[in-house]
């Protein structure tokens, strides 16, 4: 008996049998041939695997090929497209729509109250020793200066316009009406001689003529001034602006003294 000997303890039993983790398998007893393995014919192992063939499954190879479903029957082809493509479709004639007939222009508001504030000031003044220098001024707002002497005025007395207010302006399309207010000084003549004769005009004037008179004159004098309210209307004759004179209405406010 061994000095070293541990009692209770069995002896492991060595097995000297093929190890399946070292060895080749054996050969399949129903076949004849080796069971399967995951080395390579050659003397290798098969890629991809365990080392052993206790390790790696057997591959099952069955003996009968399953049943695969029928293919479709191809499709019919479509029929080739025309490489040149289909002639053009004729673009239909739609006949224009007649141009719309343009707007007429309308008169700007300043220039109208420009225009209805100097014919207002040539309206109410007047001078019975020049009665075409009135003439001149007043037909030079109007369309046609035909009978524009004697527009608003009688033939006699003398008045001057020292002040013009254009005031509210009411415009429709080409026509537009412009309240005005005047401020008028009359004069009085003081001797019983005849109309005199009209002052001559100076060397070089500038602008155009006006009907007022000279602020003074001799055989006149002046009274306080007055308060004129008018209504002018303006209307476009082609590419400028003119007075609408029609029935001048009478001037609120009381006539000049004469």
């Amino acid at each position: 008996m061994s000095p070293f000997r541990l009692f209770g303890r069995p002896q492991a039993t060595v097995d000297d049998g093929p190890d399946p983790w070292l060895d080749d398998p054996a050969p399949s007893p129903g076949t004849g041939g080796p069971v399967p393995s995951d080395r390579d014919p050659a003397g290798g192992r098969a890629p991809g695997g365990p080392a052993t063939a206790a390790a790696r499954p057997a591959l099952w190879t069955p003996l009968w090929t399953p049943h695969r479903p029928p293919l479709p029957e191809p499709a019919v082809p479509e029929p080739v497209t025309d490489p040149f493509g289909f002639p053009p479709v004729p673009a239909r004639t739609v006949a224009a729509p007649a141009p719309a007939p343009a707007p007429a222009p309308s008169v700007d508001p300043a220039e109208a109250a420009a225009l209805a504030g100097a014919f207002a000031a040539d309206l109410l003044s007047w001078d019975e020793d020049d009665p075409a220098r009135r003439a001149r001024a007043v037909g030079a707002h109007l369309a046609s200066p035909e009978g524009a002497g004697l527009l608003g005025w009688d033939g006699t007395g003398r008045q001057r316009a020292d002040l013009v207010l254009p005031g509210r302006i009411r415009t429709d399309g080409d026509r537009a009406r412009v309240d005005v207010r005047v401020r008028v000084v009359p004069s009085r003549r003081v001797d019983t001689r005849a109309p005199g004769v009209p002052e001559p005009e100076p060397d070089a004037p500038l602008g155009e003529p006006a009907a007022a008179p000279a602020p003074a004159a001799r055989g006149w004098r002046g009274l306080a001034a007055r308060w004129v309210r008018i209504e002018v209307t303006v209307v476009r004759d082609g590419d400028r602006l003119v007075v609408d004179a029609g029935p001048v209405p009478e001037p609120d406010g009381c006539g000049p003294a004469r």
